[in-house]
């Protein structure tokens, strides 16, 4: 799939759709290639405030957040529509290696949203996100 620069939702539909293939099949990832992401501004939002990073997280796709992560001025802390950031979709999900990745890459652990969500708050259930939560300052 080629995504032009102006179409920054398309990275965020073909993250989505991928996931909904995948959900059809055994296969899960979806590969990104280096010019796929020249010229795209990652943190570009769709109607409802997600970006690319957000759908990747949401679907468990590490090594799409790997790439992610990796172009220069991706903000790991944008926020959607209701004040969720990545971090709080990965500890909600229980994906603790992606979490790690985002707190690696600069991620809020602190942020709260509008209504009083936070990461330890959704990662309640979850004692291995809790524990890597604790894991960074």
């Amino acid at each position: 799939m080629y995504v032009r620069p102006s179409t920054q939702p398309d990275l965020i539909s073909a993250i989505d759709s991928n996931q909904h293939h995948a959900s059809q099949s055994s296969t899960r990832l979806l590969i990104i290639p280096p010019t796929m992401l020249v010229g795209v501004d990652v943190n570009t939002q769709n109607s409802v405030g997600s970006t690319a990073l957000m759908a990747a997280v949401i679907h468990g796709q590490y090594e799409i957040v790997e790439r992610l992560l990796q172009v220069k001025d991706i903000d790991v802390n944008l926020a959607e529509n209701d004040g969720w950031t990545p971090l709080f979709f990965a500890a909600k999900s229980n994906f603790p290696f992606i979490l790690k990745l985002l707190l690696e890459n600069g991620a809020n652990k602190y942020h709260i949203s509008p209504v009083g969500f936070h990461a330890y708050f959704l990662a309640t259930n979850f004692p291995e996100v809790i524990q890597m939560l604790n894991s960074f300052p």
